[in-house]
């Protein structure tokens, strides 16, 4: 027995439609032969059901589990890539096979990337450097103390396998006024700090380059690199290469996003988690790419 957590989004769909937005959802399923791929029989076992479940090797993979016996069109589609409310999925759903079975294996995380140069009150430093009691400098209450940090590999054969877990890329000066200094990667979830009308939000950096701004592209390459997570007592903006981005949030979408060592590592940092409570309050109002680009005046992406 060779028990995986997959960490996946979860989309509620009807008719081909997605219901609502995805939510993060972490699955532990018993990979029995241990060769790292769901089959029907494991896929079967982990739903309850042998009947109506399908996944396939489809862009990106997903997992299938059908409301009702066979449904192609309404059910619980498990992707590593996220979708919203409204959603036409129904040529992904088309493309998934009941006898082909390989779906990702994918854990989203919500970080900086290794190189990164995060501003300190002594200077800025590479974020890989950083540790537990080190101080930071925020845009909001000046420098404050780390009290949690971790990273994580991203390998090759890894973004062969989930190729939307590519980081973002963020050229410099795509965030206006030379911001950043140069050009930052990130992982896709990692907000943003921006500036519409004098109101400030945080937009993810998938968001924001679906919402059509210059110089932001997810990194085609399939170089390996590191992920490094950085948390305050409280969520606040620090600088990276300039820029004002945020640290880690303890939101319920990230916790489950991260593995069962850091999920542990972050339990002890933060004890309110074991009660299911949340210790932090947002910096900013998040925003969507569809809100934060109706505000600029431009389409966004679907």
């Amino acid at each position: 027995m060779a028990i995986v957590e997959i960490t996946l989004y979860a989309t509620e769909v009807q008719d081909g439609v997605a219901q609502s937005d995805s939510t993060l959802v972490t699955l532990s399923i018993d990979d029995a032969n241990n060769d790292g791929v769901i089959d029907r029989d494991e896929w079967a076992a982990y739903t309850g059901s042998p009947n109506g479940q399908i996944a396939g090797e489809t862009t990106p993979p997903a997992l299938w589990a059908a409301h009702g016996t066979g449904s192609e069109v309404n059910g619980t589609l498990y992707t590593p890539h996220p979708y919203e409310e409204g959603d036409d999925l129904t040529d992904l759903l088309d493309g998934l096979s009941k006898s082909d079975y390989g779906p990702s294996i994918d854990d989203l995380d919500i970080c900086f990337l290794a190189g990164t140069l995060i501003a300190t009150p002594t200077g800025e430093r590479p974020v890989e450097t950083l540790r537990a009691g080190d101080l930071v400098l925020t845009r909001d209450h000046g420098p404050q103390i780390l009290v949690w940090t971790s990273s994580s590999q991203v390998s090759r054969d890894m973004l062969d396998i989930s190729p939307d877990r590519r980081p973002i890329r963020i050229e410099a000066g795509a965030l206006g006024d030379g911001l950043p200094h140069r050009a930052v990667e990130v992982s896709a979830q990692h907000r943003v700090l921006v500036c519409v009308n004098g109101q400030e939000y945080l937009i993810s950096a998938r968001h924001l380059m679906k919402a059509g701004v210059p110089g932001i592209a997810a990194r085609q390459d399939d170089a390996p690199f590191t992920l490094v997570h950085i948390a305050c007592e409280d969520h606040q903006i620090v600088l990276a290469e300039g820029a004002a981005m945020e640290t880690f949030f303890t939101g319920p979408m990230a916790l489950r996003a991260l593995g069962l060592p850091q999920r542990l590592s972050l339990t002890l940092a933060f004890p309110e988690l074991a009660q299911g409570q949340n210790p932090m309050t947002p910096a900013r109002p998040f925003i969507r790419h569809r809100d934060y680009a109706r505000l600029l005046g431009k389409p966004a992406q679907t």
